[in-house]
């Protein structure tokens, strides 16, 4: 089971890579192509840290209109930010890594904060 992929403009969560049709051919959901998987899995993974990211770009806005160090101000949400971004390269190298389908099933791309 996947438990999150963006397919185009569309996001699917908890869904199977594959089902079996009415005589028992695998109908895949996904990507069966291991690069075009990759590329699938990518875009997840870019895509979950953005909308977590602009939770807190309000930060980054107000400290550059007020000449404040985010570090300073807003402490937790920069360190919250770094580990995104730091999640987000991760999953990237791990996804990279991979050479076959499989692999790349058995990866958690749902982002834990």
């Amino acid at each position: 089971m996947i438990r999150i992929i963006k397919l185009g403009d569309l996001i699917y969560e908890n869904i199977e890579p594959y089902y079996l049709d009415e005589n028992g051919k695998q109908i895949w959901q996904i990507p069966n192509d291991v690069n075009k998987l990759k590329q699938a899995f990518i875009d997840t993974v870019k895509w979950q840290a953005n909308m977590k990211l602009k939770e807190t770009d309000w930060v980054v806005v107000k400290c550059m209109e007020l000449n404040l160090d985010p570090a300073t101000e807003y402490p937790d949400e920069v360190a919250q930010r770094r580990a995104i971004r730091n999640w987000c390269n991760q999953k990237e190298k791990e996804i990279n890594a991979c050479s076959t389908v499989e692999e790349l099933l058995a990866l958690d791309v749902k982002i834990p904060y």
